[in-house]
């Protein structure tokens, strides 16, 4: 429910600003939010069939951030003198 009042600020309000009668405004923006519940449940169900790829894809994700912690203050650096263009 809570998820449907956030939709009165962004759907409904503009609705209601072009003209749209109050109700009709409401019923739209909350009509807008009614596929949230199949994309989330859509979302779960593809967590749960990837859940045995999901250990695997987080050690990649780590090695590619420790390898970009330690490559992209060099590549910043390379226009100035720094201590990075001395390590190859």
């Amino acid at each position: 429910m809570i998820a449907f009042l956030a939709l009165i600020p962004q759907v409904s309000l503009p609705l209601r600003r072009e003209g749209m009668p109050v109700g009709r405004a409401f019923f739209w923006g909350q009509l807008s939010g009614a596929v949230e519940p199949l994309g989330g449940a859509l979302g779960a169900w593809g967590v749960r069939a990837a859940a045995p790829l999901l250990p695997l894809a987080m050690a990649f994700a780590a090695g590619a951030m420790v390898r970009d912690d330690d490559v992209f203050p060099c590549v910043l650096s390379s226009l100035f003198f720094s201590p990075c263009s001395y390590i190859a």
